[in-house]
């Protein structure tokens, strides 16, 4: 597409008669769940070869259509479908470098991280039943609730739980740390904002500090799962698709390639 005249920013794709949303409504075995997860990884790095960023591949984004293909190769690693292949769709939202928006512009090979994190926890995460356990209730979402949700969530757990905060942000700091200095700053000014996103927004290396904030969060979310359903507002425990040990040596990942390894080498396991 770059020796063209011509440069798609939207793309609208649509195949398939179920979403993965639809298809995660059934217990799923171990070896389906990785494979789901390293199509995603395929996905995603397809997409930044061809300089393209989807920015929303949550599960109801993605299709599962049946395939007689037996295996796909993931940086030379030979990866089963077991009969199930997922296709990306909704390209409503995508970037291109062409366009140097955001944080692209930047450093894409960090926000490469970010976006593969955030679609892979999309999956290991089970957001969808939070939300149907709200729904059973009679209760509101989160973000019906109050839009800023998942704001004051963070000041809160900054504010509240420092120790806990200065715990994961040891931890995780050491594989992430261009946010250090971000990290600092926001310790420091977190009680003179309204909201902590007045301390980040715009700020580079802002993707950075997003890969730290998403995996301090669900750390936080795995160690004190009652504290994470109260401070964020859902109406249930949280759930991962994933046993804890596994799902903590994803985090610790330090860029998209080792994440990459360390969900194939578990998919072995």
């Amino acid at each position: 597409m770059d020796a063209s005249n011509y440069c798609i920013k939207y793309l609208l794709d649509y195949e398939g008669s179920i979403t993965l949303n639809d298809y995660m409504e059934k217990k799923l075995s171990r070896r389906r769940i990785y494979s789901i997860l390293l199509q995603i990884c395929n996905i995603t790095l397809l997409l930044y070869k061809g300089g393209y960023f989807h920015n929303d591949m949550q599960p109801g984004n993605i299709m599962v259509i049946p395939t007689k293909k037996k295996y796909f190769y993931l940086m030379g690693k030979k990866v089963p479908f077991y009969g199930r292949q997922l296709v990306a769709i909704d390209y409503g939202d995508v970037s291109h470098k062409k366009f140097g928006e955001g944080f692209i512009k930047n450093n894409r090979l960090a926000y490469l991280y970010y976006e593969l994190s955030w679609n892979l926890f999309n999956v290991i995460f089970d957001g969808l039943k939070l939300e149907k356990d709200c729904r059973k209730k009679g209760e509101k979402l989160p973000y019906e609730k109050n839009s800023n949700f998942l704001d004051n969530f963070r000041k809160k757990l900054f504010i509240d739980h420092r120790k806990i905060v200065n715990k994961y942000a040891e931890k995780y700091l050491r594989v992430c740390p261009e946010a250090r200095e971000l990290f600092m700053d926001v310790i420091k000014n977190i009680g003179k904002v309204e909201k902590m996103s007045d301390l980040t927004r715009g700020r580079d290396p802002d993707y950075y500090f997003r890969i730290l904030l998403n995996k301090m969060e669900y750390n936080f979310a795995i160690d004190y799962p009652k504290e994470y359903m109260k401070f964020m507002g859902w109406c249930s425990l949280p759930h991962f698709r994933l046993p804890k040990k596994d799902v903590l040596k994803i985090m610790e990942s330090k860029n998209y390639k080792k994440m990459i390894d360390t969900i194939y080498k578990q998919s072995q396991e």
